[in-house]
């Protein structure tokens, strides 16, 4: 007879939707871990930057970033966001010349992050 693992109630009540909302006046999850010193949806986002170009391909959005009196291309996931507007990011990993196919355009340095977010 196999044995059966025990399956905690949080699981279960998520895979049924049965989760309540925070009552009224509650902090969201972000808000409680920033007054909680948790830092916040930001915390591993240590980069900022202005965007000066945005191009959306696929599953990703190119941005031109200027930062530091520096401008490099960022490969991020898909993001709406627009030029003039700031945007917070995390390290990656970046390539020399890289090849957009979608976008038929050659990048002498991309760096691709897992995350950024638009400050508004």
């Amino acid at each position: 007879m196999p044995r059966l693992f025990p399956i905690p109630i949080a699981l279960l009540l998520l895979a049924s939707g049965a989760l309540a909302a925070p009552p009224p006046g509650h902090p969201d999850v972000n808000a409680a871990q920033r007054a909680l010193g948790l830092g916040g949806p930001t915390a591993a986002l240590p980069y900022t930057g202005t965007v000066v170009e945005a191009l959306d391909s696929n599953s990703y959005t190119y941005l031109l970033v200027e930062r530091d009196e520096r401008r490099l291309w960022l490969a991020v996931p898909r993001l709406e966001i627009a030029a003039g507007e700031r945007v917070r990011y995390g390290a990656g990993r970046t390539l020399s010349g890289f090849y957009s196919k979608k976008l038929r355009r050659n990048f002498a340095e991309v760096t691709f992050v897992p995350r950024a977010v638009p400050l508004r």
